[in-house]
């Protein structure tokens, strides 16, 4: 993943979204021999909006959280039937068994209508299909909440965590807890990551990883997160050497020719560490400045921000290798969340890939959307 957090239009996932299916999830037809299975998958969709529209939420977690479709200028989502401005698949790990509360907050004057419908999704149809929906709620402007049902779902262990209270007590204990899990992450640079540490972590997580693998895809952002703190590399970087060698003969062999637009800048003298040897291309990012604690899901889990209200586990590039030879400073992010036990510890519950879930693309089919969804 590259850029910054801000960049949320249209990028492509290293991640892999797996969406909801099969048991707890959808009611999946029975299918024929050779056919996939008809899957229902909730989307949250907004049929119309004025100004910013309104912040919703399902079951406590902000609908922002979700990557999002934007339909196009007539108002039409490639795949679905109904008029609309944009689309979100609800991830299974946001609903609950019983009502699913909808929850809408208006932004300035902005008002929207709301709806939430299951699509009926038969993955590997060719592009071009356009799948049925069924409504389940509406929302009109004004209304400030309502609810839905869905088919049974696992009961999560969030659902029936102790309510956390906003207290300075509380505030340490999360920010202690989340240095804990930067700083184990940190001391995997350069070394092998041992099997047991994965292994725990996936432990901890195990309900999200069940949530996100209900369609029978693979859950790959630990692995992923652990490889990158090892390496201090995305799949596909180049060393630094090689990197800093690559655009030394760019510019050699633009030398005399008149620039271009696209022209990279000259990339910054890197300084070398002690032993010689240029640093990685990537940096897991101190937690240092003001740091939050956000409660969501009905305040039973908890998160870390930043004073921006962004991620505080970000891997940062040590070099200028954005568009055009940019500064490109956040390059991995994931987000840990955490929830009580019963005895009033905190425990790892979630690692969300936020940077990537909040994308929001330009009108793609439904199969390509879903197949971009990063868990």
């Amino acid at each position: 993943m590259t850029g910054a957090m801000s960049m949320r239009r249209g990028r492509r996932s290293l991640l892999m979204l797996v969406v909801p299916a099969a048991a707890g999830c959808a009611l999946a037809a029975e299918p024929q021999k050779g056919m996939a299975p008809m899957l229902q998958i909730p989307l949250l969709q907004t049929l119309e909006r004025t100004g910013a529209g309104a912040q919703a939420s399902v079951n406590g977690f902000p609908a922002d959280w979700l990557m999002a479709v934007r339909a196009g200028a007539d108002r039409r989502a490639a795949g679905l039937a109904t008029p609309m401005v944009s689309y979100a698949a609800i991830h299974p790990y946001f609903l609950r068994r019983g009502a699913n509360e909808v929850t809408v907050q208006p932004r300035g004057t902005g008002t929207a209508t709301l709806r939430v419908a299951a699509m009926a999704y038969v993955a590997g149809q060719d592009l071009g299909t356009v799948f049925a929906e069924r409504e389940l709620l509406r929302l009109a402007p004004g209304t400030p909440s309502g609810s839905f049902a869905w088919p049974d779902v696992p009961a999560w262990a969030w659902t029936q965590a102790p309510a956390i209270a906003d207290t300075p007590e509380n505030r340490q204990g999360l920010q202690a807890a989340v240095r804990r899990f930067r700083d184990d992450l940190d001391g995997l640079a350069g070394k092998a990551v041992p099997a047991g540490h994965a292994q725990a972590i996936k432990a901890s997580i195990r309900e999200f990883i069940q949530a996100s693998e209900l369609r029978g895809r693979r859950y790959t952002l630990a692995d992923e997160l652990l490889q990158v703190a090892s390496s201090l590399m995305l799949p596909g970087d180049k060393t630094p050497e090689a990197l800093l060698k690559d655009l030394d003969a760019q510019r050699q062999a633009r030398r005399g020719q008149p620039a271009r637009d696209d022209e990279r800048a000259a990339h910054p003298t890197v300084a070398r560490r002690a032993d010689g040897s240029l640093p990685p291309r990537l940096s897991l990012r101190k937690l240092d400045g003001e740091l939050r604690m956000q409660l969501f899901a009905g305040g039973r889990l908890a998160r870390l921000t930043d004073a921006q209200g962004e991620p505080v586990i970000q891997f940062v590039s040590n070099y200028s290798d954005g568009p055009r030879g940019s500064p490109n400073p956040v390059r991995f992010v994931c987000d840990p969340w955490f929830r009580k036990n019963a005895a009033q510890q905190w425990e790892l519950d979630t690692i969300y890939p936020m940077q990537a879930a909040r994308q929001v693309l330009d009108n793609p089919w439904p199969q390509e959307a879903l197949e971009q969804q990063p868990y």
